[in-house]
């Protein structure tokens, strides 16, 4: 079976008869272990960084874009070393603007990491307010942005209660005396995730339901588990 669009992975979909994708796949933060085992060829990039990606892509001969796959699993992966047709665009150097505008195209709103189906939109001055559902769930949630800043939120409220957060000054004196070693409760790792890097509410929950976590975490574990987040490059600064 082919699909000749994008593809943004969605763990409840079965892609084991795909054989081949037209367009991209953004899989980023995703358990795509043996996802695509028919899978032989992306026309597009494809994003796969921070996610389990053992054996998941056994046929894969040739990917028409970019790769990236930073911090995921790589284990037994790309058994067959696909050739990566566009050497002009560095892994390290995917456009954010263009995946966006990409995604834009089709009714999808990308934003901190998190795709969503878009119902509406609403613009007041410098404001949007979007109505979506995000991919992989049925309830609609809203997503705000000002002047390229997104916020989620399961209600309006919420989302603007979160990009005021975003928004506004964040201590983070108490976390100055934390090393790489620090061992930290989930709760406390949640907390000073979203006070350093400014991410919201809503987003950190959607990013903690795709992961197995621990009860305590190293802050170097937070940095490891976080690669290819919203945030993770200034979390990563704060300690290193």
């Amino acid at each position: 079976m082919k699909i000749n669009g994008n593809v943004i992975f969605d763990p409840a979909v079965d892609y084991s008869n795909v054989t081949s994708i037209g367009g991209a796949i953004y899989c980023r933060g995703s358990d795509t272990t043996a996802a695509f085992p028919a899978l032989t060829s992306i026309g597009g990039y494809l994003d796969c960084s921070g996610s389990d990606t053992t054996a998941a892509f056994p046929a894969l001969t040739s990917i028409g874009g970019c790769l990236d796959c930073r911090g995921s699993d790589t284990t037994a992966a790309f058994p067959l070393s696909p050739k990566i047709n566009d050497k002009s665009c560095p892994a390290k150097s995917l456009c954010a603007a263009a995946l966006m505008a990409a995604f834009a195209s089709v009714g999808i709103l990308f934003a901190d990491g998190i795709s969503a189906k878009k119902i509406s939109c609403r613009v007041s001055g410098e404001i949007s307010i979007y109505s979506v559902v995000i991919i992989g769930k049925t309830k609609k949630s809203y997503v705000i942005e000002r002047n390229g800043i997104y916020s989620h939120g399961n209600t309006l409220a919420e989302a603007r209660a979160s990009l005021i957060y975003k928004l506004s000054d964040r201590d983070t004196s108490r976390f100055k005396e934390w090393g790489l070693k620090t061992v930290v409760s989930l709760e406390d790792a949640i907390f000073s995730y979203r006070a350093i890097t400014g991410a919201c509410e809503a987003g950190t929950r959607v990013f903690c339901e795709r992961q197995k976590l621990k009860k305590r975490y190293t802050v170097e574990e937070i940095i490891k588990l976080t690669v290819g987040a919203y945030g993770n490059k200034d979390y990563q600064r704060f300690f290193i």
